[in-house]
C-alpha cells in the first residue's frame, strides 16, 4: 500500500468492535485503585473517578460502531495525552473507561 492509499483509507468509514463489560468495568476499576494508591505513596494528589462504573448498554452500540479511522486515531490520542496532565487525569479516565 502506498502513501496515497493509506491517506485515503483513514477518511473511508469503518466498522470497529465495541467491548464493554462487566469483566472490563472490573479492570478499569481495580486499575484505578492501583493508581489512586500509588498516588497516595508519592504524596501526591489522587483524581477522582467516577462513582459508579457500568458497561455500555449493548442496545447503544450493538457490538461496533462505524467511525473513520482518523477520527478514532484522534480520539485515543487526546485520552492518551491528558492522562497525563494534572487536573485532566480524571477527563482522560472518563474516556477511558
Amino acid at each position: 500500500m502506498d502513501a496515497d492509499e493509506a491517506i485515503r483509507k483513514l477518511f473511508e468509514l469503518a466498522d470497529v468492535a465495541i467491548e464493554s463489560s462487566d469483566h472490563l468495568v472490573g479492570k478499569v476499576q481495580r486499575k484505578a485503585l492501583k493508581l489512586a494508591d500509588d498516588r497516595r505513596e508519592n504524596d501526591q494528589e489522587v483524581d477522582q473517578i467516577k462513582p459508579r462504573l457500568v458497561p455500555v448498554p449493548r442496545s447503544e452500540h450493538g457490538g461496533n460502531m462505524r467511525i473513520m479511522p482518523w477520527e478514532l486515531l484522534h480520539l485515543l490520542g487526546r485520552a492518551t495525552v491528558l492522562s497525563g496532565h494534572g487536573s485532566s487525569r480524571a477527563l482522560a479516565q472518563h474516556w477511558a473507561a
